[in-house]
């Protein structure tokens, strides 16, 4: 065959004016479509040239010739092969047909043919384009006729054609199958990207997602901490299964901590966060993702309430944010864990074959202690971890801008500025004790008659009182004793027990705390008594009068004009209540009253033996304006009790009254 392209090939030739692309000012093509238009016209005419001195039709010709530029035969300029690279006959024959106008509908823009201005693609205003990307990354299997029905079934079978669009809109159909199958081989190269993000955010990241470096920085020593966690990828012999790590990465050093726990816990953070803390000081920011040991409220309590540590939460599923940790701890497990005895793989593709040994293992009775090959317990993997991250890896010298070949120990040893450390090792360790309660508890208690009740424990605290409120933390050693706080969580109260799981004599201490209990008491009942003693019986009330004869002032409203108002009861009553005013009794009458009483008859009567007649308003109202004006006169012969009687009468309702009743009359008199 190639012997007989070689053959062909000697017949064609190439003129210079094939390949100079012809001059058209007003083609309103782009720069990439002139250079696609000027070498599919180029390729037009030694394809020409060649199908007139073949002999051959030009079928037959055309056919001939796209072998041979398929297979480098044709001398054409590399910038024609580097713009057309495959032809074939049919693409010929097309461009012959196209070229007889000029070439302009040659030109061809790449870039421009990804701006899809098909009518799937613009329909409905673009929502047809993203139903059908929504079916697609729902379900890559649906299948092209799936999506065309779908399709159909939502937005009708005429959609809105935006070409041939005006003020009323035109309407077309749902392209046919062939045609929709095209389309979405396009799109799902063409969108493949987003497509990738959508359907699965992890192969995203890794495959397409711009990797952006140096995002996390750090100026200074424990400025920044990144904390993570992550299944080890072996088996310890302590329980038959991969225990989890816990790691913790100074950002401005790059110096590492692994815990090596049993589960995945809060717990579990507090004692990786003491060994670092001891280690390497007290941190600015801790970086941690949203996993429920993170977020769990003793952690965010621990860091920002009682340390007074930020917490920098990443974004869910965002693993780039504490990128630092994540290397690292992806470096340990190559590193070392691989050569752990129990060592179980990294990825799915050895754990297939590893499940495969476990599945003839099965068969065996074996254990997956057994399977794997585990030798080590936890404690011997959890040594192993620390030699690792203290010497192995804080020696091994680091790339990067930020490290620049130093290693984590000489950044962090020659790093000249202050370091916070907590100088109350046991201090740090109440602050760690875990909150008192299930998962999710405060930690808060109301003291009962019964003491601090804690999952039906109770705990006894002599200076507490029945109601007091308290914040409890349980001591991780023994669990018959637990730190109690006040609610602000800072103020510490004591150490509550409990004597049965103390062993201690529950008499003995009853006894102690009603008597540390009496003792608090005291502080407060006895200074209380004495002063209830001191107060009167009439004291509140004397005080209340007293206050609100201060909020009265000199204040005297002013009389207020009325109208006697008087019906036939009234007056009837009136009369009934008015005493007669007796006759006065002539002299030869009190003389023979004197005779008959035996009282000796004296030409005056002694006035105190005179009974005195009841003194009416009026006679009150004139001997009390009388002896007012006295005293305004300035007369120091009116008695005490005459000045007093008138100072109280004068606030009395009916002198008052009586003053107004003459103010009237007096204007009515200057009227008159």
């Amino acid at each position: 065959m190639w012997s007989r392209l070689d053959y062909v090939a000697r017949h064609i030739s190439v003129e210079p004016a094939d390949q100079v692309p012809p001059i058209v000012e007003d083609d309103a093509l782009t720069a990439n479509g002139r250079k696609e238009r000027d070498a599919r016209l180029a390729i037009v005419a030694v394809a020409e040239r060649f199908a007139q001195g073949s002999g051959l039709t030009v079928m037959a010709a055309d056919a001939y010739f796209a072998e041979l530029f398929n297979a480098g035969k044709i001398p054409l300029e590399d910038w024609v092969r580097e713009t057309v690279r495959k032809v074939s006959g049919r693409n010929i024959a097309r461009w012959r047909s196209k070229a007889r106008d000029g070439g302009s509908r040659l030109g061809f823009d790449r870039a421009l043919s990804r701006q899809d201005t098909s009518i799937l693609a613009t329909a409905e205003g673009g929502a047809v384009r993203h139903f059908i990307l929504a079916l697609i990354a729902k379900n890559p299997a649906f299948s092209a006729d799936d999506i065309r029905t779908t399709t159909i079934a939502r937005f009708c079978s005429d959609i809105a054609n935006p070409e041939l669009a005006d003020a009323n809109g035109v309407l077309a159909p749902v392209p046919k199958l062939r045609a929709f199958q095209r389309t979405l081989g396009i799109w799902k190269e063409r969108y493949r990207n987003e497509l990738l993000r959508i359907s699965d955010p992890d192969g995203y990241r890794s495959k397409a997602e711009f990797v952006l470096t140096a995002t996390t920085r750090a100026d200074r020593l424990n400025e920044v901490w990144q904390i993570d966690a992550s299944p080890l990828d072996a088996i310890t012999t302590t329980r038959n299964k991969r225990p989890t790590i816990y790691s913790c990465v100074d950002i401005y050093s790059r110096r590492m901590l692994i815990l090596l726990t049993d589960t995945p816990r809060a717990h579990a953070v507090g004692l990786l966060l003491r060994k670092a803390i001891l280690a390497w000081g007290v941190p600015e920011q801790i970086k941690t993702d949203n996993g429920s040991d993170f977020k769990a409220h003793y952690i965010r309590r621990l860091l920002e309430r009682s340390l007074k540590i930020k917490i920098l939460p990443t974004k869910a599923y965002d693993a780039r944010a504490k990128g630092v940790v994540e290397r690292s701890i992806g470096t340990f497990q190559h590193q070392l864990v691989k050569r752990i005895p129990g060592f179980v793989g990294h990825n799915p593709a050895d754990r297939k074959v590893l499940e495969n040994r476990k599945a003839f293992s099965a068969r065996h009775n074996l254990d997956d202690a057994h399977m794997f090959g585990a030798e080590m317990t936890d404690l011997q993997v959890a040594e192993l971890c620390d030699h690792w991250a203290e010497v192995d890896y804080a020696h091994r010298p680091h790339s990067g801008k930020t490290m620049r070949g130093r290693t984590p120990f000489e950044v962090a040893a020659g790093y000249q500025g202050e370091v916070r450390r907590i100088e109350n090792v046991a201090a740090l360790d109440l602050l760690l004790a875990p909150v008192v309660g299930k998962t999710g508890d405060d930690g808060r208690r109301k003291v009962g008659h019964e003491g601090i009740a804690v999952n039906k424990v109770h705990y006894h605290l002599g200076t507490l009182l029945v109601g007091d409120v308290v914040f409890c933390r349980q001591d991780p050693i023994d669990l018959g004793r637990i730190y109690v706080f006040k609610e602000d969580e800072e103020t510490f109260l004591g150490v509550a027990e409990n004597w049965e799981l103390l062993g201690l004599d529950p008499a003995e201490n009853a006894a102690r705390i009603r008597a540390l209990q009496k003792a608090v008491s005291d502080k407060t009942v006895v200074p209380v008594r004495k002063m209830m003693r001191s107060i009167g019986p009439l004291d509140v009330a004397n005080a209340q009068r007293a206050k609100a004869d201060a909020g009265k002032g000199n204040l005297v409203a002013f009389p207020q004009p009325h109208a006697k108002y008087e019906t036939a009861a009234l007056k009837a009553a009136l009369d009934a209540v008015t005493p007669e005013v007796p006759r006065q009794a002539d002299a030869r009458t009190r003389a023979e009253q004197q005779r008959l009483f035996g009282i000796a008859a004296t030409a005056k009567a002694d006035a105190t033996n005179v009974a005195r007649l009841p003194e009416t308003p009026e006679q009150r109202y004139r001997r009390a304006v009388a002896i007012k004006d006295r005293l305004d006169a300035g007369d120091a012969g009116v008695p005490a009790k005459d000045a007093h009687w008138v100072g109280r009468y004068m606030e009395s309702s009916e002198f008052k009254g009586l003053a107004k009743i003459r103010a009237v009359r007096g204007e009515q008199a200057q009227e008159l």
